[in-house]
């Protein structure tokens, strides 16, 4: 591949992020591995879960004793913010499944084959992009969307959820609630290219 394309591609939307971000974020992380530590009562997993939490402060940890922050921590703590976003999703979508009595082993080997699909196409699409030299121009528009995008989408879900939990039983707002989760833990799934990112951060010391 074309090291410029590689530069651009490294150079989108560049940040730094800010101390207060990681821990702000990393609290987030604990206490969204509460309840998939102790409501999916599974030894294996809740250890899972726990080694998961240690490497993140760990890794927190090193970024903010750091005397200046750059790219290279902002791009591996987000791909573990969000990959452990995507798992934790995953895991408690499944478990709405258990509740509502649809906890089969095919759905969950299904789900898991889906996560590993979503990360595999997300750099077969970033790999693609950067072969066409696509993040050269998106270098020409600086505004970020993805934000706006967000707020859009967490503001969809909450009003479809409300509007859908008054008219559906309680097995179905489970169904509709694990769908939900997994939906999200696919959209998460594009945080893997932060990993991607970094990876070219070291490869070519840029």
């Amino acid at each position: 591949m074309n090291i410029q394309n590689i530069r651009a591609y490294v150079e989108y939307n560049p940040q730094n992020i800010k101390r207060h971000q990681v821990v702000v974020d990393l609290i987030t992380l604990l206490l969204l591995s509460i309840p998939c530590i102790i409501w999916l009562y599974n030894i294996w997993v809740a250890i899972g879960f726990i080694l998961f939490d240690l490497f993140i402060i760990a890794v927190s940890i090193y970024i903010v004793t750091r005397p200046k922050t750059t790219t290279k921590h902002t791009n591996l703590f987000y791909g573990l913010y969000l990959l452990f976003i995507s798992v934790s999703c995953i895991s408690l979508s499944f478990k709405f499944l258990v509740v509502a009595g649809y906890g089969y082993v095919y759905l969950l080997c299904g789900m898991i084959f889906a996560f590993f699909v979503a990360i595999l196409l997300t750099f077969v699409y970033v790999l693609s992009n950067i072969r066409r030299g696509k993040y050269k121009e998106y270098l020409k528009n600086k505004m970020n969307r993805v934000g706006y995008y967000s707020l859009a989408g967490a503001a969809i879900g909450i009003t479809v959820t409300r509007m859908v939990a008054n008219q559906l039983s309680q097995s179905a707002i489970f169904v509709f609630l694990s769908i939900l989760l997994f939906a999200l833990a696919l959209l998460c799934c594009l945080g893997t290219a932060f990993f991607l990112k970094l990876h070219f951060q070291i490869k070519y010391k840029l």
